[in-house]
């Protein structure tokens, strides 16, 4: 029988810094399932073609799977997890900006889901890739905003798309600021919350060692002797005491 804990180290593991990307992926999993229902129900209404969204949702997929992969086997191929957030980011960036040249007049839809993953992608990325990563979604969503315009001007008149462009590159910008700035607050927290955990084992250190000799002081060793007594009373074996 496998027990829930068993079943949690089977798909999730040991490892804390890859049980935290996980529920990054699962965060960004959601996100996916709601673009791909979102998808899906466009179809079915004639809005967006069938073939197309089912190219979408098999990139999704792999992407999701590729991703979760990519986690569980992290600690053996040495990547960072700001690495591997920024693949994420960049692989949904492509994902999007390929939905939006399908659906039409929904297209407001994909700009929003870019917003999101935008600052999902702040949980993890430093300020320079949540920069890159900015651009990257501006360059390729005026591409393919341009691409549009011309091979289906009916569907994606130029003027509206100059101004999506204009205000998506606009709100892509205020987001990464504001990602960055969160960033960089996430990375003050954890500096300070490590040097509080180094002052913390010092002080922990000076309470039980003499400063001079480093040996354990009388305090230590009395709490040790307590220690031991009560595994004495609990296991009803003799203790044992050596100086």
């Amino acid at each position: 029988m496998f027990s829930a804990r068993k079943i949690r180290d089977l798909f999730i593991g040991t490892d804390v810094a890859v049980a935290r990307l996980l529920g990054y992926w699962a965060l960004g999993g959601v996100l996916y399932v709601v673009g791909l229902m979102s998808m899906c129900l466009l179809a079915w209404l004639g809005i967006a073609p069938w073939s197309q969204v089912r190219w979408q949702v098999f990139a999704s997929v792999v992407g999701v799977a590729l991703a979760y992969l990519i986690i569980r086997l992290s600690p053996r191929l040495g990547l960072k997890g700001s690495v591997i957030i920024l693949g994420q980011v960049l692989y949904a960036f492509t994902c999007i900006v390929g939905a939006y040249a399908m659906v039409g007049p929904m297209r407001g839809l994909a700009i929003s889901l870019l917003l999101s993953v935008l600052v999902f992608g702040a949980f993890s990325s430093t300020r320079r890739q949540i920069r890159a990563s900015s651009l990257y979604a501006v360059f390729l969503l005026g591409f393919v905003m341009l691409l549009m315009s011309r091979l289906q001007p009916e569907r994606y008149p130029p003027q509206e798309e100059m101004i999506n462009f204009a205000v998506a590159t606009s709100m892509l910008i205020a987001v990464a600021y504001m990602a960055g700035r969160l960033s960089e607050l996430r990375r003050e927290v954890k500096g300070r919350t490590q040097a509080l955990a180094e002052a913390l084992a010092r002080i922990q250190e000076m309470a039980v060692r003499d400063e001079l000799t480093r040996l354990f002081n009388r305090g230590h060793m009395s709490e040790v002797l307590v220690a031991e007594w009560s595994r004495r009373d609990r296991l009803q074996q003799p203790p044992c005491m050596a100086l």
